[in-house]
């Protein structure tokens, strides 16, 4: 959310920007009724909607509020205006607007002189103080968030990561970091700004005022020398210098008095034991004039002749310390130097859903220099997709300019170049800013893609297809590289060996007779060689010699000889909770998609307009809910866990009791009610295959009623002339047909070998049929006649799937594809239908897709419906200097 110049809130008129972070934008106002310029530091309305970003937004209020000290940028109230019919809502915190520089803008031009940096420092000493005494701890305190006025007062902003300190909080946080996403890991936490981070914040420990404490030495120590005093190229190699190495102490002035010394070395112990013990120590300190006298270089001791431990016995205790962490400081593979890792999860921005609808989860990629995530997103409002830039050290993603549509983004060699998927075409853009370029054709989208050095791309652009090679300058037809082989369906997630001929990639076994593998490939030759078998996710390879795949949600990394194109020794875990795709960077960086919950979903009531969200049962493992049609109960797959199996289970409505109704071993599930409410019918996985019938009150023995030889059954719609299925055939792909009961004569009115159409529902008139298909690299629903006579007429084009009419024919129902959100449109049913404006009935995300034939029904009595709302998040995980974690 913007606000433009000119818009009220509460009192106060707008009449700027000053400036945007991890809380939000920050607004310069005035206020009508005082008379005065404050700052307003907004919420934006998707944010409010977060009940963790609001808990930290009303935590800084009430931190704030208790800090009433002339060195705190002071807090006047909190402001609410909007909401439903009268705007979007804004929640802001009003704040002491504070003139002048930050600290960061003085360091920059070069060292402070001792004498200010004396006065600055003891006006933030005196700060931390009177927050530290009223139990608060800043935790992110840096010479961006230290202003200083033009006449010399200090002024420290953003207590948004303090905490009031509770020693029945634990070891873990779940605030977010204005710099590093720190949403809890298997190995802990990390908040706060690198550079300034206190050792144990950096291990993910629970910090107290000590790490405060930490910070106040390391800005102390950068205003005497004018420089960091733990920098890196990269998040990575900063948190290393803070946990390994010590500042450059040369670079302190020689005229630097020996007190002073003595205190940032006290403030820089990284034993927290041994460090300065309380803030009013330095204030103290800093306030006794004759103390911080200058005096010559030769009269203070040197660092090295201080009473500090030597930095090899202090090793070795970090190295225990940081193993007992699990942040284990070890040898990195090879003759690569030491390194850190470290691993955290990248959030998407709030009000944007990653594209995790269903089973096709789009992932994100790391720049070959490690710096920066592509991944593609959609807005939760809008439905809006797009490819989203993300610096690894920020929580800040920008959408990249042009990328509208855009899908399973890949970088260029030079990272700052994407390409990406989009309307029928693959395109590449320039993420600093420019028009987007399109690369070639791509009627049916692609997964992933490879640049190589010599500005050559692979993709696939063909869904089932093989990988082609095209310029990435544009203008070239592409050129098959890779042969579809038997049992395959399609080859994707190309990465480029060093050699820039030889890749690695994944072909993708068809829906019912194949199996995932990862080839070998070559620019000189179509022919591919099998590197790993059986593989859910795609492989990748990464420097200086290794395959990275997942088994079982572990990530795994093999020894691989680039030249041989052989694999060498046993795979060893590197991390678990793992999805893919995996991208490696040069840097030693990696990511892998992860889920931070257990595939949950909850089966909750909305009104027709989306209203409600009425729990039906308390959040587990469901699929594919049905109401039956007198509206009494509620059919739908249940497993006990998540490596359960399906059965059906049937829930009464009218008393609350739930009974289940099949037993095999196998998966029972998409059950269908019969239209009189007393039988059901639903698709099992056991032998063989197909649709069984049984009496919903349980009596009875189950029937099959499917045609045999079907490899794979959804349920669809029963009516009082028969049933409406589609089935995998026997070529692999998805196919609709009619059952005619009782006869069970099964007739296909409506299929191809490539297209998967599926999930048919003929409208209460009986005269149309609407079904979704793949025709492009995403489900859309289409209609036609029923029975089929006629050219298909699209009825979505930004993604659809799973089609329901309302009782009266009026209107279609149906799941955004590409968001999992539940859409509708109105529909007159003349020759040609005709469509309404389509809306957003409920956000979602609802889980459709390849393992399940309906994720919500309607009520044809109430015209509610139930929708099943996935509680999974899948997030992107980064590891840095991955290769530590093989000698674990």
């Amino acid at each position: 959310m913007h606000l433009a110049a000119g818009t009220r809130i509460g009192p106060y008129e707008v009449t700027g920007l000053l400036g945007a972070g991890g809380m939000g934008e920050v607004y310069r106002a005035r206020d009508a009724r005082l008379n005065r310029d404050v700052a307003l530091k907004v919420l934006p309305d998707e944010f409010a909607a977060d009940p963790e970003r609001l808990q930290r937004f009303t935590r800084e209020a009430q931190a704030l509020a208790a800090l009433n000290h002339p060195n705190i940028a002071a807090i006047y109230g909190i402001e609410e205006s909007g909401g439903q019919s009268s705007g979007p809502r804004v929640q802001a915190l009003v704040m002491e607007l504070v003139e002048g520089e930050d600290l960061s803008a003085h360091i920059g031009r070069g060292p402070v002189s001792v004498a200010d940096a004396v006065s600055i420092g003891r006006q933030i000493a005196d700060a931390l103080e009177a927050a530290h005494e009223q139990g608060i701890i800043h935790r992110d305190l840096k010479p961006a968030n230290i202003k200083v006025r033009p006449d010399g007062t200090v002024k420290i902003l953003d207590f948004g990561l303090a905490r009031t300190l509770d020693p029945g909080a634990g070891t873990r946080d779940v605030s977010n970091s204005p710099t590093l996403t720190a949403r809890a890991t298997q190995i802990g936490m990390i908040i706060g700004t690198a550079a300034y981070m206190a050792p144990e914040q950096a291990k993910g420990k629970a910090v107290d005022r000590r790490a405060d404490i930490w910070a106040f030495g390391v800005v102390l120590y950068e205003m005497l020398s004018g420089r960091r005093a733990f920098d890196g190229e990269d998040v990575s190699t900063t948190l290393a210098a803070v946990l390994m190495k010590d500042p450059e102490w040369s670079a302190l002035p020689a005229s630097t008095p020996a007190a002073l010394r003595r205190l940032v070395l006290r403030c820089l112990e990284r034993d927290p034991r041994l460090r300065l013990r309380d803030i009013g120590e330095a204030r103290v300190l800093l306030s006794d004039a004759a103390a911080v006298r200058d005096q010559p270089a030769s009269a203070a001791a040197t660092p090295g002749q201080s009473a500090r431990p030597s930095i090899v016995p202090w090793a070795i205790a970090v190295l225990a310390a940081v193993a007992a962490a699990v942040f284990a400081i070890l040898p990195m593979v090879g003759s690569e130097p030491e390194g850190v890792p470290v691993q955290f999860n990248v959030s998407f921005p709030p009000g944007i859903r990653p594209l995790s609808a269903g089973s096709d989860y789009h992932g994100g990629a790391i720049s070959p220099d490690g710096h920066n995530v592509a991944f593609s997103g959609a807005d939760e409002k809008t439905g809006r997709v797009a490819i989203y830039v993300r610096s690894i050290d920020s929580v800040e993603a920008t959408m990249v300019r042009g990328t509208d549509g855009g899908r399973y983004p890949f970088w260029a060699p030079n990272s700052r170049t994407i390409a990406f998927y989009a309307r029928g075409k693959l395109s590449r853009v320039d993420i600093d800013g420019g028009s987007p370029m399109v690369i070639c054709d791509a009627p049916n989208g692609g997964w992933g893609g490879a640049w190589n050095r010599d500005d050559i791309i692979l993709a696939g652009v063909t869904d089932p297809g093989p990988l082609v090679r095209v310029s990435a300058r544009g203008g070239d037809t592409p050129v098959p590289v890779t042969k579809v082989l038997p049992g395959d369906n399609d080859h994707d997630w190309p990465q480029f060996l060093p050699d820039g001929r030889h890749f690695v990639y994944t072909a993708w076994g068809n829906s019912f007779t194949g199996a995932n593998n990862t080839y070998i490939g070559s620019l000189d030759s179509p022919d591919s060689k099998l590197l790993v078998k059986d593989l859910f996710h795609p492989a990748a390879y990464a420097d200086p010699g290794f395959i990275l795949f997942i088994r079982d949600g572990t990530l795994m990394a093999q020894e691989f000889d680039p030249r041989s194109l052989e694999l060498k020794g046993v795979p060893s875990s590197v991390a678990s909770d793992a999805k893919g795709p995996i991208t490696v960077a040069a840097n030693g960086a990696l990511s892998y998609t992860s889920t931070l919950m257990d595939n949950t979903s909850r089966l909750e009531w909305i009104g027709r307009d989306g209203t409600g969200g009425r729990p039906l049962a308390p959040s587990g493992f469901y699929a594919d809910p049905a109401i039956s049609p007198d509206g009494t109960k509620v059919a739908y797959g249940k497993k006990e866990s998540l490596s359960g199996t399906f059965d059906v289970y049937i829930l009464d409505l009218t008393t609350g009791a739930e009974r289940r109704l099949t037993f095999d071993p196998a998966d029972d599930r998409s059950p269908v009610w019969s239209p009189d409410s007393r039988d059901i019918v639903f698709s099992a996985g056991r032998q063989p295959v197909g649709l069984y019938r049984r009496q919903a009150n349980g009596a009875g023995a189950e029937t099959m009623i499917s045609p045999s030889g079907t490899r794979q059954v959804w349920s669809g719609q029963w009516s009082k002339d028969g049933f409406i299925l589609s089935y995998g055939d026997a070529d692999g792909s998805w196919d609709i047909f009619t059952l005619s009961l009782p006869d069970l004569k099964s007739t296909r009115i409506l299929g191809s070998p490539t297209l998967n159409e599926s999930r048919g529902a003929v409208s209460p008139n009986g005269k149309w049929l609407a079904y979704d298909a793949r025709e492009t690299a995403r489900f859309e629903v289409f209609l036609t006649t029923f029975p089929p006579s006629v050219d298909k007429l699209p009825v979505t084009t930004e993604g659809g799937a799973e089609p329901k009419w309302s009782h009266d024919g009026k209107e279609l129902f149906y799941v955004n594809s590409t968001t999992g959100a539940l859409m509708s449109v109105p529909v007159t049913l003349t020759d040609p239908p005709t469509f309404g404006t389509r809306r957003q009935v409920h956000p979602g995300p609802l889980d459709w897709g390849w393992n399940s034939s309906h994720s919500f029904d309607l009520d044809q009595k109430t015209g509610r419906a139930l929708v099943e709302v996935v509680e999974a998040r899948a997030d992107l995980t980064l590891v840095l200097n991955w290769r530590a974690l093989l000698k674990r």
